[in-house]
């Protein structure tokens, strides 16, 4: 596991049309992508480099989960439970082999219709 960084782009929002820095990683097959943004990890009571070393210590905990248990293990262990004081987005990808199956978690699905019938 390891964190990607480099220098941070201008936030989203403050300008109309910044140039943004690029960042090139090598992703392994079956390897795990993690975008946040820092509500996940910034809170009054710890600082962002605890609140990154807690995600970190939370993601080789359950690095074999598939996402969509990742994804709800992370926001449970890292949220309080009166929930967050910031926004928290949280983006997962994996990487499967191509000559490989598709495991079950990688199927296509429809997504469930969030509007009530009129």
């Amino acid at each position: 596991m390891r964190s990607l960084t480099g220098a941070p782009g201008i936030p989203l929002g403050v300008l109309d049309d910044p140039a943004r820095p690029e960042h090139h990683a090598a992703m392994p097959a079956e390897g795990t992508l993690l975008l946040f943004t820092d509500g996940l990890i910034e809170r009054s009571d710890r600082d962002l480099d605890t609140g990154l070393a807690q995600l970190l210590a939370a993601l080789e905990d359950g690095a074999d989960l598939p996402l969509e248990q990742l994804c709800d293990r992370l926001l449970a262990e890292m949220l309080p439970a009166d929930g967050a004081a910031d926004d928290v987005a949280l983006i997962a990808v994996r990487a499967y082999p191509e000559d490989a199956p598709r495991p079950s978690e990688a199927q296509t699905r429809p997504l469930a219709d969030s509007h009530p019938s009129r």
